[in-house]
């Protein structure tokens, strides 16, 4: 009798341990994430994405580079997916959440991040690391920018418009998802690299802007086309970039229309190689993610960081595309 009794205390022990140790895995996973394997233990940190941007192609790389880095330096990603920015006050409920999470540090990879500045503050303050990712806002008090020098991008993109063409002419800019309206810090600078280059070596007569995000690439090709026509297309995505390049297959208009690219995809690299498309700007995506992740490593680890770490770009053409 007394032996049963002591091994139903002994179950009862044993339930109540695997209770408590549920809870407290439920509660790990709840703030970690998918991504936590039970039996491997929680990750030492936790970083916070906060993003306007899921869909484009330039994310999905982002991501691969991050996730994997994060994982080496015992980290884990939690995503907060917001929507479009119509004003600051959007982003409230999610920093609440960050504060309430004891999130380590924050990516912010915003079409425009600069709108996020007091949050970037008060977040600082808090003891948060502030990384902005993309683009910059530098009077926020962040602690590092990991990206493209969107000035200097804008002016390698002007620099291939007159590289192949033999007149200013008429060019047609088409900024993908990874880009805010006109408003956005990114935009400008980009926009300010073209303009800047341009009124040195004249080789734009006109320029148009348009954004992906609010009407697809093919369709604004497709005005174009229909109306006064565009002697060159700058694409900043580079699924834009095979949507513009089909349409003028389909419309045969290849090489009245010249195609500066973006990306390194294999159908771009073959139409580049058939000099369908002239020249595509290649933003290593994957090595940002990859790069934001060691930055907020770094600094989580109190090591000195500097407070702008660049990506290089380079420029695909037919004499360095891989065959």
């Amino acid at each position: 009798m007394k032996y049963a009794r002591k091994l139903e205390m002994v179950l009862v022990i044993i339930l109540l341990g695997l209770m408590i140790y549920a809870v407290h895995a439920t509660q790990a996973l709840q703030r970690y994430g998918a991504e936590t394997i039970l039996g491997v233990g929680v990750p030492k940190y936790h970083y916070v994405v906060v993003t306007d941007d899921t869909t484009s192609l330039a994310w999905t790389s982002f991501m691969d580079g991050l996730r994997e880095q994060a994982r080496k330096n015992d980290a884990v990603v939690e995503i907060m997916n917001v929507p479009p920015l119509s004003t600051t006050d959007t982003l409230d409920p999610f920093f609440q959440l960050i504060s309430l999470s004891k999130a380590d540090g924050v990516l912010l990879r915003l079409s425009n991040n600069q709108a996020a500045r007091d949050y970037i503050e008060k977040s600082h303050v808090g003891g948060v690391r502030m990384i902005t990712v993309g683009n910059d806002s530098p009077e926020s008090g962040r602690d590092a920018y990991v990206g493209t020098n969107k000035y200097e991008l804008g002016r390698t993109t002007a620099g291939i418009v007159k590289r192949i063409s033999n007149s200013p002419g008429r060019v047609l800019l088409i900024m993908g998802p990874e880009y805010a309206n006109s408003s956005g810090a990114s935009s400008n600078s980009f926009l300010n690299g073209i303009r800047d280059y341009n009124a040195q070596y004249p080789c734009i007569s006109s320029l148009q802007v348009a954004f992906s995000d609010t009407r697809r690439a093919e369709l604004i090709i497709e005005d174009q086309l229909n109306g006064n026509g565009v002697d060159t297309v700058i694409c900043t995505d580079p699924l834009d970039s095979l949507r513009v390049t089909k349409t003028l297959i389909d419309r045969n208009k290849v090489g009245v229309v010249k195609v500066i690219a973006s990306g390194e995809l294999p159908e771009i690299v073959q139409y580049i190689l058939k000099r369908t498309i002239q020249a595509s700007v290649v933003e290593d995506y994957k090595a940002l993610g990859i790069q934001s992740a060691n930055t907020m490593n770094t600094l989580l680890h109190n090591v000195r960081q500097s407070g702008y770490v660049n990506i290089p770009i380079r420029i695909m053409d037919v004499q360095n595309a891989p065959r």
